[in-house]
């Protein structure tokens, strides 16, 4: 039976509330242990394989390639680049964020973290002082990680990290 959107919009509107009296379940089933999703990350620990890739993202910063500007200086060595970014990450701020669309971050917001620093230089840059002057404070590995544990215990519905290229 094939339906128009015009039949499917008119049967949502007239069936209004009776979604949630159906005896069809609308959540999803629990999933067992065994078939549990489990972030990569502590995949990787669980099979000792994490502090490898960890070396080897660290190693990027000694022939600086993370850009299309491919510059090659060595970051791990305090050389800035054509973006100016340090060897650490550079955090303008995190907090819950309300500036996209409802149904993007919802009513609590999502839980963004700004990054500083930024390669395009665009001329009508919203974000110039972040993006280009740096503004913001270096942060170690550790701190990065309590804002992203802080920002996911937020009521938001994400953790959202923020290059200043993406604004």
């Amino acid at each position: 039976m094939s339906l128009t959107r015009r039949e499917f919009l008119k049967n949502l509107l007239v069936m209004g509330g009776a979604l949630p009296l159906s005896p069809v379940p609308i959540h999803a089933k629990p999933q067992d242990s065994k078939n549990r999703w489990v972030p990569a990350y502590a995949r990787l620990e669980q099979e000792g394989r994490l502090a490898r890739r960890i070396e080897q993202a660290y190693a990027i910063f000694e022939n600086c390639r993370c850009c299309p500007r491919q510059c090659g200086v060595n970051r791990r060595e305090g050389i800035k680049g054509f973006c100016r970014a340090p060897y650490k990450a550079v955090i303008y701020s995190f907090h819950p964020h309300f500036g996209e669309e409802i149904p993007l971050v919802g009513r609590s917001g999502s839980g963004t973290i700004f990054f500083s620093n930024c390669n395009l230089r665009c001329v009508f840059c919203q974000n110039w002082p972040i993006a280009h002057e740096g503004r913001g404070k270096e942060v170690t590995d550790a701190d990065l990680a309590d804002m992203m544990s802080v920002s996911s215990a937020m009521p938001a519905r994400e953790v959202q990290p923020t290059s200043p290229s993406s604004k």
